[in-house]
């Protein structure tokens, strides 16, 4: 029996070879916003954790001009670094969504080459069966024409 081949074999695992490609480019810029992510929850608790520092050194009457404008200026500063932050995970959510769609692209685009290999199984064990038939056909024939001969 004749064995199936696929024409354009090379054409699918190319386009598969695509496929993971953007499938670790997203990874990666999917790793980078969990990073960012997590660096923005951990500016979030140091801002926390100073304003309750001040607000205890405050409650204490013992507290300096010169403390609590320590105190501000580093809460501003992280307040900026926490804007900045806030941007960037912006910037990384755009660049995650086209590497987002670039995968669905190339997803797409092997999949168009799988239907159309899979089509072509179809109709090519569509004509082993053909051949298959007509071979057991012929088979039928002789043995009935045989058959036959010997009663005569």
């Amino acid at each position: 029996m004749k064995k199936f081949k696929f024409k354009i074999e090379p054409v699918l695992k190319h386009r598969k070879h695509i496929e993971e490609i953007k499938k670790k480019e997203m990874a990666v810029v999917f790793q980078q916003l969990h990073d960012a992510t997590e660096m923005l929850k951990n500016q979030k608790q140091e801002f926390k954790k100073t304003q309750g520092s001040m607000e205890r050194e405050e409650s204490l009457k013992n507290f300096k001009i010169e403390d609590i404008m320590l105190y501000e200026s580093y809460m501003i500063f992280l307040t900026r670094l926490m804007e900045q932050q806030v941007v960037f995970i912006e910037h990384i959510n755009k660049r995650l969504d086209v590497k987002r769609e670039e995968y669905i692209k190339a997803s797409k685009n092997k999949k168009v080459i799988e239907r159309v290999k899979e089509k072509q199984y179809i109709n090519f064990m569509k004509k082993m069966d053909v051949l298959e038939q007509k071979f057991l056909d012929e088979i039928g024939i002789i043995q009935h024409v045989r058959s036959h001969r010997g009663d005569k």
